[in-house]
């Protein structure tokens, strides 16, 4: 049997890590073309950004996270995948994160859902400075794919920007939705 959640470079998890499988749809749902720049501003261990280099031919992949012990895993599972020359890994607050205007042409991320890190007004927070960040970092014809189970927040928050999709899903006891924009 296959197991969709196993990946040989996944060596290290974070408690609220997404499933190799989902990332795998969200990138697919990103539509990734050859040498696009990814960023992935919640990386967690990084599998987002890792399969949007391995197996959808991105050129580089921005991963950013607040917290250390995430970065980390990333560092780690981005070394073992063999993809640290195109992967920039960066330890910081997604507000305070400093990349190139319209330099990006997808962001790709699993959202804090506010369950086992973080709290419903932290989500606030994060989900605002991503949506300001965004409309400076997004080249014009950008992307994102976000997950949530914040679907309320989500939608009063990213509402200025054009809904492509929502693709409500099944994912370890909660009813998240993927939201490409």
């Amino acid at each position: 049997a296959i197991k969709l959640d196993h990946r040989d470079w996944r060596v290290t998890k974070v408690a609220a890590g997404i499933n190799p499988a989902l990332a795998e749809i969200m990138c697919e749902l990103a539509e990734i073309k050859d040498g696009d720049v990814i960023l992935d501003p919640f990386c967690g261990a990084g599998v987002i950004p890792i399969s949007a280099l391995l197996y959808h031919q991105a050129k580089t992949a921005f991963a950013t996270d607040i917290s250390s012990f995430a970065i980390n895993c990333t560092k780690k599972n981005s070394k073992i995948a063999g993809i640290e020359n195109n992967f920039i890994v960066i330890k910081s607050d997604v507000a305070k994160s400093e990349l190139g205007r319209q330099s990006i042409d997808t962001i790709i991320t699993n959202l804090p859902f506010g369950i086992r890190t973080g709290s419903h007004k932290e989500n606030i927070n994060s989900y605002q400075a991503l949506a300001e960040k965004a409309k400076l970092w997004l080249n014009p014809s950008g992307k994102m794919v976000l997950l949530s189970q914040e679907i309320k927040l989500v939608n009063e928050t990213f509402g200025n920007y054009k809904l492509i999709r929502d693709v409500p899903i099944y994912h370890h006891g909660v009813n998240p939705h993927i939201f490409v924009y």
